[in-house]
């Protein structure tokens, strides 16, 4: 996933994670907490930057969670939606709205929904 990150990501594609590593977010939290202890005089900062360091930490799970519900699938052969003349290319991410048996209906751009086969598309693998 990293690779496609970096070549510019699919078609079609929205982003369901903010662009940080979890060492980058783990880093974050660890100044933060720094900057708690070293804020200490000032219980109001300090309590502040504590704060931000425990929302932080529940940053990465919070995104699993998101990633799990974005039913976001690519599309792995050129395939026609059903009913209109539209081409949806290799590579090309859809939302899939439900599933029909050997058929799915997703949703391409904003608002062009079709039937395609189901051996057409791909689920995208949020995890990490």
């Amino acid at each position: 996933s990293d690779l496609v990150r970096e070549g510019g990501g699919l078609a079609g594609e929205k982003p369901v994670r903010l662009p940080v590593r979890p060492a980058e977010w783990a880093l974050l939290g660890l100044v933060l907490g720094v900057a708690a202890g070293a804020a200490w005089p000032r219980r109001g900062l300090s309590a502040l930057l504590l704060l931000a360091a425990l929302g932080v930490a529940f940053a990465e799970p919070i995104e699993d969670w998101r990633a799990a519900r974005s039913a976001q699938a690519v599309i792995g052969q050129r395939v026609t939606l059903e009913g209109t003349e539209f081409e949806l290319a290799a590579g090309q991410v859809v939302r899939v709205l439900e599933r029909e048996g050997a058929h799915v209906k997703v949703r391409a751009a904003r608002d062009l929904d079709g039937r395609i086969p189901a051996g057409a598309v791909l689920p995208v693998d949020e995890s990490r």
